[in-house]
């Protein structure tokens, strides 16, 4: 922790701040020390440097800016819903049938505000084949399966049908996604969802009982609309008289340094760091910091106490030589710190 004992104690803890950012941003570089430079750019590409250079700074803070207010989804655990089915086609040798109406009614737990992230309609059978003796053989080839989704809200004289998808089963269940239809009937109906599954047989094949069919829901739920706080820290993160964990401004000019012979772009920024005590449940970074806070007292201070480090970063993009004398563009990612807390 740094503290400010007079000027002259300031001005060394500054001067040893500021070579440990050189030294931390050449190794980021991968430089043994500060490049030279072998062209001088000229001034129309030095112009159009610049240019890209304020538009790539200039969409960084709006992926920044997008990122921090996007409500993150609730998910909720997977709702399965069982079908009211009834077969459509039944003949003497499939009395069972082999085309069948999955109707699907909504719950309390559906509702058109929520978001589906994701639908399966599970269907589960066994086919047989009947041969002219009597005896049954199981399934030993696929049977194709075609789902449709029935609509006829419009009370019209005709059914309308549209094709869902086609699948190949094989076995005695098939899982299929049924993302699409489920969306649009909770957006858009609080009509029962029917789909009608028809089973295309080949030959003598046909379902030993009626099929189970079922539909299961992951429904995700949006946080309540509020303004999320965003990652560039307020006042509030700045440090006040009581010194406990807070964040510190450690301005960083290049001209300063000496770097400004091969750093372009910022000629300056503001590296916050963190400092403070942290006294028990002050800022703490999870119930872990929490029970160190508790042991490191029980103990007298036999082990560690919570310290006060950065909690989130802002992004920085640097324009500037490279090894080779030429200018480029470095994205530093946990540069800038925009939060702290006591971990």
């Amino acid at each position: 922790m740094w503290c400010s004992c007079g000027p002259q104690r300031g001005r060394v803890d500054r001067e040893l701040q500021l070579e440990a950012v050189k030294k931390g941003t050449l190794e980021s570089l991968g430089f043994k020390g500060p490049p030279g430079r072998k062209e001088e750019a000229q001034e129309q590409e030095m112009r159009r440097r610049m240019q890209l250079f304020y538009e790539e700074l200039l969409e960084l803070h709006r992926n920044t800016s997008r990122a921090d207010e996007t409500e993150p989804a609730l998910r909720r655990p997977p709702t399965v819903l069982s079908s009211a089915q009834e077969p459509l086609k039944v003949s003497q040798s499939c009395p069972y049938g082999d085309r069948f109406r999955a109707i699907f009614n909504k719950t309390h737990l559906i509702r058109k505000e929520l978001t589906v992230a994701h639908a399966q309609m599970k269907i589960s059978g066994e086919f047989h084949h009947q041969s002219r003796s009597g005896n049954s053989q199981q399934l030993s080839q696929a049977v194709q399966i075609k789902i449709y989704r029935r609509d006829d809200e419009m009370k019209m004289h005709f059914e309308k049908k549209a094709l869902v998808l086609t699948k190949v089963f094989y076995g005695k269940s098939l899982i299929v996604n049924t993302g699409v239809p489920v969306e649009e009937w909770n957006l858009n109906s609080e009509e029962p969802l029917v789909l009608e599954v028809e089973f295309v047989m080949c030959g003598s094949w046909c379902l030993q009982e009626t099929p189970r069919i079922s539909l299961e829901m992951e429904i995700s739920t949006p946080e309540p609309k509020r303004r999320r706080q965003r990652r560039r820290a307020s006042k509030d993160e700045d440090c006040e008289e009581d010194e406990c964990c807070c964040r510190k401004s450690l301005t960083v000019s290049f001209k300063d340094i000496g770097w400004s012979d091969w750093v372009v772009a910022p000629e300056s920024y503001t590296m916050y760091f963190c400092a403070g005590s942290c006294p028990h449940n002050y800022k703490p970074a999870s119930m872990h910091t929490q029970i160190k806070s508790r042991v490191y007292h029980l103990t007298k201070g036999a082990t560690p106490r919570p310290s006060c480090v950065p909690a989130a970063y802002e992004p920085m993009l640097l324009m500037h030589y490279n090894s080779d004398g030429k200018l480029t563009y470095t994205l530093f990612n946990e540069l800038v710190v925009s939060k702290c807390h006591c971990a």
